[in-house]
């Protein structure tokens, strides 16, 4: 009986962490797309909107999200921990990163005109925890008057970056042991991207557009036989002093990587962000879309794949730009 009590209560367990997973994949960001976009044009152009005004202003900011690892003591404020486990994959049962791949980010576009101000903040994280959002919030409310409802969260949700953040059993299956310091360095930096891009607001122009990037996307829970959502999204900001912001949105699982990958990285949406800044964008920003039930779609996976696909994302990106501006 002890022993049937106990199978059922392993069953009860895995279920429960299932069902968590797929509230966080649906949590993974809360930006909202609101299609703006016009009809397509013939001969396959791409879909664009522009908007140009004397009072529109955009600025641009971002701080690190790469802990530093190895310290003799926590040191939040600082970045500096003895170890930090990544978040995304519960098979790797919260061991802790073993070094960075490659710089995960936090990084804000902040829009004002008609005397209101609004703030679009992403991270390369899985998500953005509840509390680490009302934590920068509450921060961002005292030093710059901003109501919740002005600011935007997301993240790129790489399952490669900052665990550590999660309580209880279904927290810690995902981002590793709990340890309340990283709260603390995660809203700070959130809070640092958000504060540089305020600081930046200056006349600009807004662009948007989206493209249809198919072959990079697939339904991976029911294959062939399901839908995805195969679109692109971009916003394009550009300052009155020629610097560009751009904005991307997409369905796609960042999951090129897997969960024998121990390394801090970005995933595709790293290689997307640093090649358009590489191509001389600002500062390129990467919000997820609706990935619950869509999967990259490129092979083979790692880190050769996370290469081939985000800058393949980023080459018709800047194909694409010159259309919106």
């Amino acid at each position: 009986m002890r022993s049937a009590k106990r199978s059922w209560l392993r069953r009860l367990r895995w279920s429960l962490t299932i069902l968590a997973g797929l509230l966080l994949l649906g949590a993974a960001s809360t930006f909202t797309a609101v299609d703006q976009t016009l009809a397509p044009r013939p001969g396959g152009q791409p879909q664009v909107s522009k908007s140009q005004s004397t009072n529109f202003r955009a600025g641009f900011g971002r701080a690190t999200l790469t802990p530093k690892v190895g310290a003799v003591v926590d040191r939040p404020e600082a970045g500096e921990f003895r170890s930090v486990p990544l978040a995304g994959y519960g098979d790797r049962h919260g061991q802790p990163a073993t070094g960075v791949h490659d710089e995960v980010w936090v990084k804000a576009v902040a829009f004002a005109a008609g005397g209101s101000t609004g703030v679009v903040v992403s991270a390369d994280a899985l998500i953005i925890p509840r509390e680490v959002a009302e934590s920068t919030a509450a921060n961002l409310a005292g030093t710059h008057g901003l109501r919740r409802d002005q600011i935007c969260f997301s993240a790129t949700h790489t399952h490669c970056s900052l665990g550590g953040w999660g309580q209880r059993f279904v927290g810690e299956a995902f981002a590793g042991p709990f340890n309340p310091g990283i709260r603390t360095w995660f809203a700070q930096q959130l809070a640092a991207a958000a504060t540089n891009a305020l600081g930046d607001l200056q006349s600009a122009s807004l662009g948007a557009g989206r493209f249809d990037a198919t072959n990079w996307v697939r339904n991976r829970l029911v294959g062939d036989r399901g839908q995805v959502d195969p679109g692109f999204s971009l916003l394009y900001a550009k300052q009155a002093d020629g610097d560009t912001a751009v904005i991307g949105s997409y369905s796609a699982h960042a999951t090129v990587l897997g969960s024998k990958v121990m390394q801090f990285s970005a995933d595709y949406p790293g290689v997307w962000q640093r090649t358009l800044e590489g191509a001389g964008i600002k500062l390129a920003v990467f919000v997820a879309g609706g990935v619950g039930s869509h999967g990259p779609r490129v092979s083979p996976g790692g880190f050769e794949g996370s290469e081939v696909m985000g800058r393949s994302l980023a080459e018709e990106t800047l194909r694409r730009l010159p259309g919106i501006t």
